[in-house]
């Protein structure tokens, strides 16, 4: 079946390899699927498409219309080839849920279908068919599997050169502490309780690299990149918190106008108490910042990136903690054996008994973070649609 991704055909009868199945034959040609330019063409190329964009405004809901991009961006990580991705988009947009996007059945499913064998994921299913599917899934999204860091496209190019780095950041230090030391002096946080650069801890997140082991979240994160940002220009005035999201200059201005006059209040205030004059040099340093960065970060044509980082890049980060169960692989022994001790039957005939015990493994813990750099070649970075195509906020009226 062909789709937006020109699905290749698996030719299960390839002679000399007659031991060898379906699942087996195509994960043999895996690593030319995921070649890096042409895979985040591939991915890009869907979720920019007008097809897709289309489907997606039918769907009312903004956090959902975030969580289907992040949805089928996995998709391609389980079928690198775009396998049956239209049947997949439909399943998601026309779920019966509101709010969120339930994905376990539905790739255990299009595993199914991309191998068939005449059963349904309801049927009662022999050992051996289950184990392939356990396995197909284990090998494309555990082994070969990726996790996310959703970002602004204004870092692309240093990203693709020197990849993501725990202390390489956009604007130099100094800038950025001189503009959390104004606000510190008045007991204002300007640039974020979870940004490298406040004035009472910079070193919240410096050293770090975030990223999720989840899809629901990445797009959302990369309308918000970098995070100092859009705290700065939306965390504190009376415009709302989704100005820098939206790339909503007039409601960000007035967010920074807003803070403004609060600082300057507190300066006049508490002049008798040990606060500091506020002087119209402080006040250039902070619009200064704004303008520049908004021009850099939110200007027309800046788009939206994802970096898929290789799971196989993080696994073994010393650092880590809740990935040890999170993220450690699973073999299939071992899932049977979880099956036991959660006295199910060790070989469940319906595959989401035990495959959701393998995606719930996949998923992690959500946000999580490395203290070590990740370096290019485990990085394939695909473009996301514009925020005005996907709008994950509802619009602020002032």
């Amino acid at each position: 079946m062909k789709s937006f991704a020109e699905t290749p055909e698996i030719d299960s009868s390839q002679p000399n390899s007659p031991d060898k199945s379906a699942e087996e034959l195509y994960l043999s040609n895996y690593d030319k699927e995921r070649e890096a330019g042409p895979y985040a063409d591939r991915i890009g190329k869907v979720l920019n498409s007008e097809k897709f964009l289309n489907k997606l405004e039918t769907v009312e809901n903004g956090n959902k219309r975030g969580e289907i991009v992040g949805a089928v961006t996995e998709y391609f990580i389980l079928h690198p080839d775009g396998f049956d991705v239209d049947w997949y988009i439909d399943q998601l947009v026309n779920q019966d849920s509101k709010y969120d996007v339930k994905t376990g059945d539905l790739l255990i499913e299009s595993v199914m279908r991309k191998f068939p064998n005449g059963d349904s994921i309801n049927d009662d299913l022999s050992p051996e068919r289950v184990k392939s599917i356990y396995l197909y899934i284990y090998d494309t999204m555990v082994r070969n599997g990726f996790v996310f860091h959703g970002f602004n496209g204004a870092f692309e190019e240093s990203i693709r050169e020197q990849g993501l780095s725990t202390e390489k950041r956009f604007r130099s230090k100094q800038d950025l502490d001189e503009v959390a030391d104004i606000g510190h002096a008045y007991n204002v946080n300007l640039l974020g309780l979870h940004s490298a650069y406040i004035g009472i801890d910079r070193q919240t997140s410096s050293g770090k690299v975030y990223y999720d082991t989840q899809p629901k979240f990445f797009y959302s994160y990369a309308t918000r990149s970098p995070e100092w940002f859009d705290y700065f220009c939306t965390g504190q005035g009376k415009a709302g918190n989704t100005s820098f999201p939206r790339r909503d200059y007039e409601s960000a201005k007035i967010n920074i106008d807003d803070i403004i006059e609060k600082i300057k209040s507190k300066a006049e205030e508490g002049k008798d108490t040990g606060y500091r004059s506020f002087t119209p040099e402080d006040e250039k340093k902070i619009r200064d910042l704004f303008e520049s960065s908004w021009q850099d970060l939110a200007s027309e044509g800046v788009g939206l990136r994802v970096a898929l980082i290789k799971r196989e890049s993080i696994i073994q980060d010393p650092s880590f903690k809740t990935h040890e169960y999170n993220l450690r692989t699973m073999e299939y022994e071992q899932a049977l054996e979880r099956q036991k001790n959660l006295a199910l039957p060790s070989v469940p005939k319906k595959p989401k008994d035990l495959l959701d015990t393998l995606l719930f493994r996949i998923s992690g813990a959500g946000n999580e973070h490395t203290k070590h750099s990740i370096s290019p070649e485990n990085l394939v970075i695909v473009d996301l649609p514009s925020y005005d195509k996907v709008r994950i906020f509802e619009e602020t009226s002032i």
